[in-house]
C-alpha cells in the first residue's frame, strides 16, 4: 500500500468542498427556520436535511430530529411491528427512500437518539424503528441480513426496559443465532448473555432452583475467565508490537525518525499536546502501514492506532477524572479500556450505563461534553469511526474467528481515520474539552 497516495486521495476536490458548502447552507437554513418560523418548513426539507447531514457530515443536530413528526407520534407496543411502515406510507416517495431500509445506517442513528433523548414510553420509537429494520433485514436471502448484528444487541436491550419479556427473550435467542452464524461477535454475544443472566436473576430471584443458582455462579465464573483470556491476549499483542518496532529499527536506523516526521506534519500544532505513549504509537502505526509490515502484518496498524487513541483519551479523560473520583475509575478500568468506555457511555441508553457503580450518569455527562461540537450537536461520527477502529483491532487479536486482515482491510483503516481529517478532529476536542471532563 501506498500510504502518501491514498493520503492524497483522502482529500476532497474543490468541487466536493464547494459541494459540502452548499448542502451545509441548506441545511443551516432549514434550521434557521424551525427556530423562528417552524411552520415555513415543510417536513420532505426536514427530511432531507436529516439525510443529508448524517451521509456527508456524519451528525443530525437535535433540531432536526425533535422537528420530525414521527417523533411527536403516540405509539403503543401493539402497533410497533407496523408504526415506521405506517410513517413511511403517508411520506412522498423521495422521502421514503431516504427512510427506507437499505438506508439501515441513518434509521439506526434515529433510533439511537430516541433511546439517548427520550423518556418513558418513548423508547417505543427506537423500538419501531428497530422492529422495521428486523422484519426487513430477518430473511435469509436479504442482502441486508449480515447487518443484524448492528443493532439487535441494542434492540434486546431497549425491550429489556420495557415490560414484554417474551419478545426480549426471543430477541435473545436471535443474537445467539447470528452468534453462530459468525455474523456476531464475541464481546456483543456476550453482553447480552450477560443481561439474560441478570433478567433470570431478578425476575426468578428466590424462586430459583439451587441447580439453577448454581448455573448462574458458573456463567459469571465464565464472564470473568473471558475477561481474562482477553487480557492475556492484550499483553501478548503489545507484546508483538514491541517485537515489530524493534525489528523496524534493527532493518533500518532511520525508519522512526521519517515515521516521526511524517506524523508530526500531519498532527500540526496538536502533536505536542498529545501524550508522549501516545505519539510514539501513533509513529509506529506509520512505519507498520508501509512495505514491507503493511504486507507482511497488515492487521497490526489497527492494533497500534487503537493503542495510541486508546491511551491519548485515558490520559486526557480517565486519568484526570481519577484523581476526584478513583474508586469508580478503577472499577471502570477493571472492565473496559478507555475507547470502549466511551463507545459504551455513549452509545448505550442513558438508563442502561451497565457499570452498576456510583457516579455513572455524572461521569456519562463529562464524556458527552467531551464529543460535543460548538454548535452543540453530539457527532456520533466519532462513536462509529471508533467501533470500526476497535474491530479491526479485534480482528487482529482474533484471527482464529474473525479472519486474517489483509492489505484491503489497512486501507480501509486508513480511510476510516485519515478521511475528513477524522483523527485530528476528534482528538482536538479532547484538548478543547478537558478542563470540563475531568471535573
Amino acid at each position: 500500500m501506498d500510504l502518501k497516495s491514498l493520503l492524497k486521495s483522502l482529500e476532497p476536490t474543490e468541487e466536493e468542498r464547494s459541494r459540502q458548502e452548499n448542502l451545509r447552507a441548506q441545511i443551516d437554513s432549514v434550521r434557521g427556520r424551525l427556530s423562528t418560523r417552524p411552520e415555513s418548513v415543510r417536513q420532505d426539507e426536514t427530511i432531507a436535511a436529516i439525510s443529508d447531514s448524517f451521509w456527508e457530515f456524519g451528525s443530525i443536530p437535535d433540531d432536526l430530529l425533535q422537528a420530525l413528526p414521527f417523533t411527536h407520534k403516540g405509539l403503543v407496543p401493539d402497533t410497533l411491528p407496523r408504526a415506521w411502515e405506517t410513517y413511511l406510507d403517508s411520506l412522498s416517495l423521495d422521502c421514503r427512500s431516504r427512510f427506507a431500509y437499505p438506508e439501515f445506517p441513518l434509521l439506526l442513528e434515529i433510533a439511537n437518539w430516541y433511546l439517548d433523548e427520550k423518556e418513558g414510553y418513548e423508547v417505543n420509537h427506537a423500538l419501531a424503528i428497530y422492529e422495521y429494520l428486523y422484519q426487513n433485514l430477518k430473511e435469509p436471502d436479504s442482502e441486508y441480513r449480515h447487518h443484524l448484528g448492528d443493532f439487535i444487541p441494542d434492540m434486546v436491550r431497549a425491550y429489556s426496559r420495557t415490560s414484554d419479556h417474551p419478545r426480549t427473550v426471543y430477541l435473545m435467542n436471535v443474537v445467539a443465532e447470528e452468534y453462530q452464524a459468525s455474523r456476531l461477535d464475541e464481546e456483543s454475544y456476550l453482553s447480552v448473555l450477560k443481561l439474560k443472566e441478570d433478567l433470570i436473576a431478578e425476575s426468578r430471584g428466590a424462586s430459583l432452583s439451587s441447580d439453577e443458582q448454581d448455573l448462574l455462579h458458573i456463567n459469571r465464573t465464565l464472564w470473568a475467565t473471558i475477561g481474562q483470556r482477553d487480557r492475556t491476549i492484550e499483553a501478548l499483542s503489545d507484546e508483538r508490537l514491541q517485537l515489530l518496532g524493534q525489528l523496524a529499527r534493527a532493518r533500518d536506523g532511520t525508519v522512526f525518525n521519517q515515521a516521526n516526521e511524517s506524523v508530526r506534519t500531519r498532527f500540526g500544532e496538536l502533536w505536542c499536546s498529545l501524550d508522549k505513549d501516545a505519539r510514539n504509537h501513533f509513529a509506529l502505526a506509520e512505519v507498520l502501514c508501509c512495505p514491507p509490515y503493511s504486507e507482511m502484518v497488515p492487521g497490526t496498524a489497527a492494533s497500534a492506532f487503537y493503542k495510541a487513541v486508546n491511551r491519548e483519551i485515558w490520559v486526557k479523560v480517565f486519568e484526570s477524572y481519577r484523581r476526584s473520583h478513583e474508586d469508580f475509575v478503577d472499577g471502570i478500568a477493571k472492565r473496559f479500556d478507555a475507547i470502549s468506555s466511551l463507545i459504551y457511555a455513549l452509545s448505550a441508553p442513558r438508563n442502561d450505563i451497565g457499570w452498576n457503580l456510583e457516579n455513572s450518569a455524572q461521569v456519562r455527562k463529562a464524556l458527552k461534553a467531551a464529543l460535543v461540537e460548538p454548535e452543540g450537536v453530539l457527532v456520533r461520527d466519532h462513536i462509529n469511526r471508533l467501533k470500526f477502529l476497535k474491530g479491526e483491532r479485534n480482528k487482529d487479536q482474533h484471527p482464529e474467528s474473525r479472519g486474517t486482515s489483509s492489505s484491503a482491510d489497512l486501507e480501509k483503516l486508513v480511510q476510516c481515520i485519515w478521511k475528513d481529517n477524522w483523527l485530528l478532529v476528534f482528538l482536538k476536542l479532547f484538548q478543547r474539552h478537558s478542563d470540563e471532563v475531568a471535573l
